[in-house]
């Protein structure tokens, strides 16, 4: 063989068992994320709201997928949204109370950048939900809860990305990178 086809070659190798290793290491994190979040990962009930009131759970059905680059770890989740509620409202002079329902399945997505330093480390998440476009069904009435749901979203995803933090943040002093 000539050198460079020899060279040509070792480099090949090397970078498929950097793939390789990278691939083991996402699968590994992955399997360690799957095992530790929980079915449910928000549920909030008889909230008001201009229809009423309703209740929320937020759960992941099925498997996370976990990918990483140079600089974040990025999750994708099937989540299931459920959401209950009584649409009570006075229409023509008369209280009118209906019992409501919806449920979709969205993917949401987080990512992580870790930010690790020899004083001190930090990381900063990003939660992403898209919302498709759902219906509440009150008994074959149905009230578009899109912008509802965004608002939602928006008003919650700093509470939740901070509590991410901080959940990483307590494993990295656990691990002793501070």
């Amino acid at each position: 063989m000539r050198k460079s086809a020899i060279f040509v070659y070792a480099v090949l190798s090397l970078s498929s068992i950097n793939v390789s290793a990278a691939n083991i290491t996402d699968k590994l994190i992955g399997t360690i994320i799957e095992r530790k979040l929980p079915d449910m990962l928000y549920q909030h009930k008889n909230m008001p709201w201009e229809f009423g009131v309703y209740s929320l759970t937020v759960n992941k059905t099925g498997i996370s997928n976990f990918s990483s680059d140079e600089t974040q770890l990025s999750i994708k989740m099937p989540l299931e949204i459920v959401i209950s509620g009584i649409f009570k409202q006075n229409l023509f002079g008369n209280n009118v109370s209906i019992g409501c329902n919806s449920q979709f399945v969205t993917n949401g997505i987080v990512d992580i950048k870790p930010q690790i330093k020899a004083t001190k480390s930090d990381v900063d998440t990003n939660i992403n939900i898209p919302i498709p476009n759902p219906h509440l069904n009150c008994n074959g009435f149905k009230i578009p809860i899109k912008q509802a749901l965004e608002q939602l979203v928006s008003e919650k995803k700093s509470q939740w990305e901070n509590r991410m933090e901080l959940e990483i943040s307590k494993l990295f002093k656990q691990m002793g990178i501070q």
